[in-house]
């Protein structure tokens, strides 16, 4: 682990910054970082000009370079590393440059947590501490301030979201003082100021981007007036193919060039997941999502799209699985259908079964279209007896299930009108026939189960009703048939 390496004097300091910049302090901790860097300059005399870097140095810090424009996540990681083991060398002080390039990396790194589903607040916390000590080294080193770190700063934290847990004292504290609040400038000038940055910046042009595209809901703006070196870096390229809805096909060059591109799995099967201008292929994306888990296994955001395509593909115990290890930390980050409902099965199979269908209900407020929802919350209150609830649960599963069916059956019979590419038509063909398959078992199953519950708690016509349904479909006729036969014998 890298360590900055000071005289005996400034050890106990240097080890708490690095600590903290390192992200292994809690985020709350980080306005004090400011004087430590101080105390940091002055135990190492940054004010005296130190040697220049050595040959190998000089390598490292231009292999580093070379890695943050090769952009992918591991790139970027591996950058960082790189800046950080330029710093620790007895030899010299630290470098305006070096530090510069760590703080660039680490936005960076931010905005990429953010676009991959994960937790940026460490990353932006240690921004936070090596801008306060660039600008201290730069200042000594007689290069002049430079004001636009600081908007450079502010525009990662408008794209990340500015988690950073530290409430209006903490920032004043931390960007300058316990007495002097922070006047963050308008979103507008920022992306202004980042416009014109762009054309000779490679980090401006990137954070200009993602405002466009992230906050602003812009088309993308930049790259007319930046140079090759910028508009066909590898970040680049990524950061405006992930700003597109078109099929990511610049995303897949970019990991048949460089495998170490392994974040372009989540943008394409995001883009399989489909848009209400176009229809899934759950397949497609379950295959690209499976892989993107493997490489980012504490991403929540591909946790739960994982868990939506397999639930699509009736693969309802891959989905549960898919879940299962970031579940507590997905309902106090991603609050959604498929969190809900997966919090549901795990308090189902803990027993917990008010829990379990306080979220199964909880899911189905969300999305009217969570028939596994219904079904579960029906399947809970049958396990507590209830039968009038359980019978209302599984009805409207039945029509979730019906309407699921139909909906189906319509996206193939459109396909079969399509100019799709034949091998890719009957991908998707496979796909929609499953999804009809398996919704028409499941109505006849939830009108079966309706109808039972029904008649537990007397309401005959009703499983009358849902009798007739289950009928319909050969999974369920047999029984359907049989419960006729016991109401007509029932006086």
């Amino acid at each position: 682990m890298p360590r900055f390496s000071v005289p005996s004097r400034g050890n106990l300091t240097v080890h708490r910054l690095t600590t903290i910049v390192n992200g292994r302090k809690s985020i709350g901790a980080v306005h004090r970082v400011v004087g430590l860097v101080v105390l940091l300059c002055l135990s190492v005399h940054c004010a005296a000009r130190g040697p220049a870097l050595t040959t190998s140095e000089s390598t490292s810090l231009d292999r580093a370079d070379a890695l943050v424009r090769d952009g992918c996540y591991g790139c970027l990681r591996l950058a960082s590393e790189t800046y950080e083991s330029l710093i620790d060398r007895p030899s010299r002080r630290l470098s305006a440059r070096v530090l510069r390039g760590l703080f660039d990396v680490t936005l960076l790194l931010a905005v990429r947590e953010k676009e991959i589903g994960l937790a940026a607040d460490a990353s932006l916390a240690r921004a936070r501490a090596l801008l306060s000590g660039l600008v201290h080294v730069t200042m000594s080193e007689r290069t002049g301030p430079l004001p636009h770190l600081k908007m450079l700063l502010e525009a990662a934290e408008a794209v990340v979201g500015d988690s950073s847990g530290l409430d209006a004292g903490e920032r004043a504290q931390t960007e300058g003082g316990p007495q002097r609040r922070i006047a963050r400038p308008p979103l507008s000038d920022v992306h202004e100021a980042l416009q014109t940055l762009a054309a000779s910046d490679l980090v401006a042009g990137y954070l200009a981007l993602a405002l466009d595209c992230g906050v602003r809901r812009n088309l993308p703006s930049i790259g007319r007036d930046s140079s090759p070196a910028i508009n066909d870096s590898p970040l680049m390229r990524y950061r405006v193919a992930i700003c597109s809805s078109t099929q990511p096909t610049a995303l897949t060059q970019l990991r048949d060039e460089d495998p170490r591109w392994m974040e372009a799995f989540f943008f394409e099967g995001k883009y399989e997941m489909g848009s209400p201008a176009r229809s899934a292929d759950p397949l497609r994306a379950a295959a690209f999502l499976t892989h993107a888990r493997e490489a980012f296994p504490d991403s929540i955001a591909i946790h739960v799209m994982l868990a939506r395509a397999q639930e699509m593909n009736g693969e309802f115990a891959g989905a549960l699985a898919s879940f299962d290890n970031v579940v507590r930390d997905a309902m106090r980050l991603l609050a959604n259908t498929s969190v809900y409902a997966l919090a549901g099965s795990i308090a189902y199979a803990r027993r917990d079964l008010d829990m379990a269908v306080h979220h199964f209900n909880r899911a189905l407020e969300m999305d009217s279209t969570n028939c596994a929802a219904a079904s579960s919350a029906g399947l809970v209150h049958r396990d507590q007896r209830a039968w009038q609830p359980a019978a209302d649960k599984y009805s409207k599963a039945t029509n979730c299930f019906i309407r699921a069916a139909n909906t189906a059956r319509a996206e193939l019979a459109k396909l079969e009108q399509s100019e799709l590419e034949p091998s890719s038509k009957a991908t998707r063909r496979s796909s929609a026939q499953k999804r009809t398959e398996s919704a028409d078992e499941l109505s006849g199953q939830s009108a079966l189960r309706a109808a039972q519950r029904y008649v537990l708690a007397n309401q005959k016509t009703l499983a009358v009703t849902y009798i007739e349904l289950a009928e319909r479909y050969p999974s369920s006729r047999a029984e359907a048939l049989a419960l006729r036969a016991r109401i007509g014998s029932m006086k």
